[in-house]
């Protein structure tokens, strides 16, 4: 075997290697145990990995899409509607009320919730799986991102985990 192709045999054994390290490389990424912060910074994490992965900008977590996607989980709680306009709030209204969403900006948002003792990979999963979700976190479009887990009560799904994820982009 010549050392050109031997190195190129190389070269395409290290691209499957890589993916498969990075796939352990974020902390929670298989526990359905820990904090609701250390399970969300693990979905950040995977998110990451898939945006790297499909060539896209790494997202920036801020305070503010982090505060925003966790009042969003909490009005999807208290009005027990899983839904991107709960109680009929407008869809960018946790946004607005953290100062993410003024003057000129861009967002989006994530929703997901899993049973009970579901991973954050289950979470990623679950927005790979969908069309649209795929798509959102995929995205160009967004520089930054927030991402919050809360245990909550919807009809039909007593006790499962809610997951928001924000996506934003200011001008």
């Amino acid at each position: 075997m010549s050392l050109l192709l031997r190195a190129a045999l190389l070269a395409a054994a290290m691209l499957v290697v890589v993916p498969a390290a990075q796939a352990h490389a974020c902390s929670g990424a298989d526990s359905s145990a820990g904090s609701a912060a250390t399970r969300a910074s693990a979905v950040r994490c995977l998110v990451g990995q898939v945006r790297a992965q499909a060539g896209r900008a790494p997202l920036r977590a801020t305070a503010s899409l982090g505060r925003s996607a966790q009042l969003k989980a909490s009005r999807i709680a208290s009005c027990e509607q899983f839904s991107h306009t709960p109680c009929g709030t407008a869809f960018e209204a946790p946004m607005r009320a953290v100062g993410y969403a003024r003057g000129c900006f861009t967002v989006a948002e994530n929703l997901a919730y899993v049973e009970r003792g579901a991973t954050p990979r289950d979470v990623l999963q679950a927005w790979l799986d969908s069309p649209d979700h795929r798509a959102t976190l995929l995205s160009g479009r967004y520089r930054d991102t927030g991402v919050a887990r809360r245990v909550a009560s919807l009809p039909g799904a007593d006790r499962v985990e809610l997951w928001v994820q924000h996506f934003g982009k200011r001008c």
